[in-house]
């Protein structure tokens, strides 16, 4: 089976996970500080009373665990909610910016590197993305000199020998340079 290799980072991963931990301490606590003061005031209120309620000890405080239960759900959610969020707007910026060049690259602008703030996620796809740029930059202008080359051949209008070898071997130029394009690195 072939390894797979995301580009989300461990310390991103890390950050996400670290905030989840955050939101789940604070709900726990939430519900313990709630479910404290819940059962304090129950208990303040059946000292004062004349009677019990009836029913298992075990189910005094039911209602208070229960609410106190619901409310760190609550919290809990919503503090995950935000922490999703947060990270998604995080990686948002750069994955756009990424895919604003890719557009350009593919309507022809191939001089303008790719460039993500200080601290951006996805900073190690900006590298192969210029270097992609660059290249494909050097086939264009190799191309292009074919081409003009070919322009000036036919320009003077010679059938000779000389003009004919002259096309071979821009013809032979233009194989090289797609075989270059097919195998994708340098010789």
């Amino acid at each position: 089976m072939k390894r797979r290799h995301y580009l989300v980072k461990k310390g991103y991963q890390g950050r996400f996970i670290f905030t989840f931990l955050c939101v789940a301490l604070i709900g726990a606590l939430a519900s313990i500080y709630l479910f404290d003061w819940l059962a304090s005031k129950k208990i303040a209120a059946l000292l004062f009373s004349m009677r019990l309620p009836a029913g298992r000890s075990g189910r005094l405080l039911l209602d208070e665990m229960l609410v106190a239960c619901g409310v760190s759900c609550v919290i809990i959610f919503l503090g995950t909610i935000l922490a999703v969020y947060l990270q998604t707007k995080r990686a948002k910026g750069p994955i756009t910016r990424i895919a604003k060049e890719a557009l350009n690259m593919a309507d022809g602008d191939l001089t303008t590197p790719v460039s993500l703030r200080r601290g951006d996620e996805f900073q190690e796809v900006v590298p192969p993305m210029n270097r992609l740029k660059s290249w494909l930059r050097a086939r264009f202008v190799a191309a292009t000199a074919i081409a003009n080359g070919l322009e000036g051949i036919l320009a003077k209008g010679g059938s000779s020998q000389v003009a004919q070898e002259e096309i071979e071997q821009l013809l032979n130029e233009v194989k090289r340079e797609l075989e270059y394009i097919n195998r994708g690195r340098e010789d």
